[in-house]
């Protein structure tokens, strides 16, 4: 059996990420209290050049994407330096520990649950690993 990494947790939820995200742009999923709209029809209709503009629920749609896409990237990275058998650098898992915990603090109802977890996964095999944390200290 393969073991899970990190990379493709964070590859995993980039795609979940997005899948949400692209519920949400083709009117499939309502956000919480409104109503269900083809954001995709209406900023293609008004032509994508800042198509997002003032609208929140497009700039929410924008950024559910453009964030997942991030993830996505961040992932196929973390994943190549465990292919090579490498730990991931401990200061990686401190700063998704940093980020989620600020995430779930302040929006308990996000995702930014699975990126707690994974940045405790890799602190943990860091850990195991005794990798350093520090900047530059994965030379």
């Amino acid at each position: 059996m393969a073991r899970v990494t990190s990379g493709s947790l964070m590859i995993a939820t980039g795609i979940i990420h997005n899948a949400f995200g692209l519920l949400l742009g083709f009117g499939l999923l309502a956000p919480p209290g409104g109503t269900r709209r083809n954001l995709v029809a209406e900023m293609a209709t008004g032509g994508v050049i800042d198509s997002v503009g003032g609208d929140p629920l497009r700039m929410t749609f924008f950024w559910f994407e453009f964030s997942g896409a991030v993830a996505f990237v961040l992932g196929w990275l973390m994943l190549t330096v465990e292919r090579r058998g490498e730990a991931l650098a401990a200061g990686i898992g401190w700063q998704l520990l940093a980020i989620a915990v600020v995430g779930v603090a302040l929006v308990p109802a996000l995702g930014l649950w699975l990126v707690l977890a994974q940045a405790l996964l890799i602190l943990y095999r860091a850990r195991r690993a005794r990798l350093p944390s520090g900047p530059g200290a994965a030379a």
